[in-house]
């Protein structure tokens, strides 16, 4: 029994000896790996650490439909490099890159000019891996010189872009250049270029057209914020007012989807708040409650909507192909680093708010009618379904147009521009309804005249009698 128990505790020692051995080999290899896919920096490692400016779009908001975020035609940056799908346009990258090089150099000083380039590739490289999130790039020594290559080539793509689309007519002659000389293509790298995950850090495209502007004088007076707004300009409301400003408003902007977000953000709708609401009732009980829509000036951005002088200024809103995916990408934006940039949820809110006065074809109709909205979509109703769709697994903390949702619930509240309005729908909509108005208020007077002398005929009649 004895020997039975010794052999026993030897037992026990040897696996409690084995179980040790083991944790300690799970436990070297554990962080081996996770050192591997977060290098430590400081104290702390993310893989959204504080320079990351190039967000994954969160899974939830893929729900709404994941067409809304990932390219059709080209890939920008790391996330989609070296999708199948984008293969055919590396070809036309590497065009726009040779015919930059044939801007800044002879065939003699080619190697030098490019060699000159790739060293500013080359110092950014660390900073450029910090702005995206670090479990999506290649941290591999081998995989370096392929990073490099693709910032480089992407990135003077964009600029090689960007100088064509100042003169858009001259690259629409070109055989060679199918980017240009079809309305699709351009139409659908326009949309490409505003996805938040196919993105440039911008400091990385003003480092390249820097060093490009000292061997090309032709470009000296150019900013990449400026030729990225005269491409953009399609989907800037005011945009010839924004090309007058100056750069001074664009400084720390990270991407080119980021220069459009600043050049939106730039509204003063009140003050945002934690306030309980999150919009205002349709557009037709707006209407039915007395409140007017009207359509504010045109050089107004489309978030900047007011209460002013007993109505709703709402600006133009143009709702195109596109124009959906330009504002969930921005949302997306918003979503991902206001937080961290202490900024207000302008854009949210300004879904939010559109969300609870579109629940149907109807009230899209009606702002149609008052000339608020224009759409190139298939009917009312699409419209409809775009801003009911637009909100779902998006998070509001403060609502930026709480002051204007106020005071149209109180006006609204007012009965006598319930009546007023009816009165108005009921009464005069119409030169015929107006005279048929006045025709009954006539009849009704003479009426009561009649009756009042008919009243006083008796009276007088009875005073005499008696």
């Amino acid at each position: 029994m004895e020997v039975e128990e010794g052999n026993n505790a030897d037992a026990g020692d040897i696996n409690e000896g084995n179980n040790d051995v083991l944790c300690n080999k799970l436990a070297d290899s554990t962080l081996r790996e996770l050192d591997g896919m977060f290098p430590m920096s400081g104290n702390s490692s993310s893989s959204l650490g504080s320079e990351c400016s190039i967000h994954r779009v969160p899974n939830k908001f893929y729900k709404g439909g994941q067409n809304y975020y990932v390219p059709e035609l080209v890939a920008i940056g790391p996330y989609y490099h070296g999708d199948e799908r984008f293969i055919n346009m590396e070809v036309h990258k590497q065009r726009y890159v040779h015919a930059l090089l044939g801007r800044i150099s002879t065939p003699e000083s080619r190697p030098e000019k490019l060699k000159a380039l790739f060293e500013v590739v080359g110092n950014l490289e660390e900073k450029v891996r910090e702005s995206y999130s670090s479990d999506s790039i290649i941290v591999n020594e081998e995989k370096k010189d392929d990073f490099r290559k693709m910032i480089l080539f992407d990135g003077l793509f964009i600029v090689e872009l960007l100088l064509r689309s100042e003169e858009p007519d001259t690259y629409k002659k070109d055989p060679n250049d199918p980017i240009f000389n079809t309305s699709w293509m351009y139409a659908s790298l326009v949309r490409d270029m505003i996805l938040l995950e196919n993105q440039l850090p911008l400091f990385i495209l003003e480092k390249l057209f820097s060093k490009m502007k000292e061997f090309d004088q032709n470009s000296q007076n150019k900013t990449i914020t400026r030729l990225a707004l005269r491409f953009f300009k399609t989907l800037i409301p005011n945009d010839q007012e924004i090309l007058s400003e100056g750069d001074g408003k664009f400084a720390k902007t990270k991407h080119l989807l980021d220069v459009l977000y600043k050049v939106l953000f730039d509204v003063e709708c009140g003050k945002a708040t934690n306030s309980n609401s999150r919009g205002l009732s349709s557009a037709v009980k707006l209407e039915r409650a007395g409140v007017r829509f009207k359509k504010a000036d045109k050089h107004r951005c489309f978030l900047d909507i007011k209460f002013k002088h007993e109505a709703l200024e709402i600006p133009v809103l143009h709702i195109e192909d596109h124009f959906e995916v330009f504002l969930r990408n921005l949302i997306a934006w918003e979503q991902c680093s206001n937080i961290k940039e202490n900024r207000p949820f302008v854009v949210t809110s300004y879904a939010f708010l559109m969300e609870s006065m579109i629940n149907t074809e109807s009230d899209v109709e009606l702002l149609c009618r008052r000339e608020i909205i224009t759409h190139s979509l298939g009917c009312d109703e699409d419209v409809s379904l775009l801003f009911n769709n637009l909100c779902k697994e998006v998070t509001l903390e403060k609502f930026f147009y709480s002051e204007v949702c106020e005071q149209v619930e109180d006006y609204s509240k007012t009965l006598w521009h319930t009546w007023r309005e009816w009165l108005t729908r009921k009464y005069f909509r119409s030169p015929w309804a107006c005279m048929s108005l006045f025709t009954a208020m006539l009849l009704l007077l003479f009426a009561f005249v009649g009756a009042v002398g008919g009243v006083f005929s008796a009276l007088s009649y009875l005073f005499h009698k008696s």
